[in-house]
């Protein structure tokens, strides 16, 4: 489970932030996973990192016509209003792993 991040009141969550990139992490254990190469949120540099999956069973989906997967972490600090960061993926550029203990992306930021 994620740590309670603040939350965007709604309208005010940063579009894009292109200097953005994956800033701080935390330790999980025997968490569900994705371990991406390349991926963005929001049109941020590209991530290259282990991110918790928010529901574990997950599995990319079609997010404006490509993958995208929601993560447990915060975009600038905080949590959009609706749902977690959901970070487009590269087919083929991404795993899935279950039963992960280490550190995972917290903080998507410039």
């Amino acid at each position: 489970m994620p740590p309670p991040y603040p939350v965007f009141e709604p309208g005010i969550t940063p579009h894009t932030k292109a200097a953005a990139t994956a800033q701080s992490w935390r330790g999980v254990k025997n968490a569900a996973v994705i371990e991406v190469v390349g991926a963005r949120y929001r049109n941020c540099r590209p991530i290259t990192d282990t991110s918790a999956l928010v529901t574990p069973d997950d599995r990319p989906e079609p997010n404006g016509g490509k993958p995208g997967i929601e993560v447990a972490c915060s975009w600038l600090g905080a949590k959009p209003p609706t749902k977690y960061p959901g970070i487009i993926v590269t087919l083929g550029n991404f795993r899935i792993r279950k039963g992960y203990s280490g550190k995972v992306m917290d903080n998507i930021r410039a």
